[in-house]
C-alpha cells in the first residue's frame, strides 16, 4: 500500500500478531504517534534513520531493534542519504494507532 512517506506491505496477519514491510523513502517520515493496546517491534533490515521513542532521539541503522510497548509515543524517520527498510511486528495484530500530529 503507498504511503506519503513510501510503501507498506502486509507480510502477515491473524488474531495474535502482524507483521509489515516498510519502506521509507530518503527524507519522509511517520506522524507522531502511540498505540493504546499493541506492542510493537522494529527491526531495521537496510538503511538508516532516527525514531523519537518517549522523548528520546535515537539514531537506528541495520540490524537495530526498537521495541515500542502500549502509550510509547514515538516517531520514525528515513535519513536523507538512502532509504530505511523495516519490518514492523505487532502484538495483538491490530491498526490502531493514535496520531499526535498530521
Amino acid at each position: 500500500m503507498q504511503k506519503r512517506w513510501g510503501n507498506e506491505y502486509l507480510v502477515a496477519n491473524n488474531e495474535q500478531y502482524s507483521i509489515k514491510f516498510m519502506h521509507l523513502k530518503k527524507g519522509k517520515q511517520h506522524h507522531l504517534k502511540y498505540h493504546n493496546e499493541k506492542t510493537e517491534t522494529l527491526f531495521v533490515v537496510k538503511g538508516s534513520g532516527f525514531i523519537v521513542h518517549d522523548g528520546l532521539f535515537h539514531t537506528i541503522k541495520q540490524g537495530d531493534t526498537v521495541t515500542i510497548l502500549p502509550k510509547d509515543i514515538h516517531k520514525l524517520w528515513c535519513s536523507k542519504k538512502e532509504d530505511l527498510y523495516v519490518l514492523e511486528i505487532n502484538c495483538p495484530s491490530s491498526e490502531e494507532s493514535v496520531c499526535l500530529e498530521i
